[in-house]
């Protein structure tokens, strides 16, 4: 299954955008990213492809940041 990551900031966030996503019935999970130089963890989002188009208006609408990272297959 391929995935889609969205690169949302720290854990928190990660973590509110996942709960908000499942509330909608968006398949998602917490995911480590690749840090950015001395700024740390960046936590994001798996979410299976199908389901990308849909995760990133709902976040847009509720005022969550993210970044559109990678695709990665799973």
């Amino acid at each position: 299954m391929k995935e889609r990551i969205l690169a949302i900031g720290s854990v928190t966030y990660a973590t509110k955008a996942r709960h908000a996503l499942r509330a909608e019935k968006i398949p998602c999970r917490v995911t480590r990213t690749d840090s950015e130089g001395d700024r740390g963890c960046i936590y994001g989002l798996a979410i299976p492809e199908q389901h990308f188009m849909k995760a990133t208006e709902i976040l847009r609408r509720l005022g969550i940041q993210y970044r559109t990272d990678y695709g990665r297959n799973v």
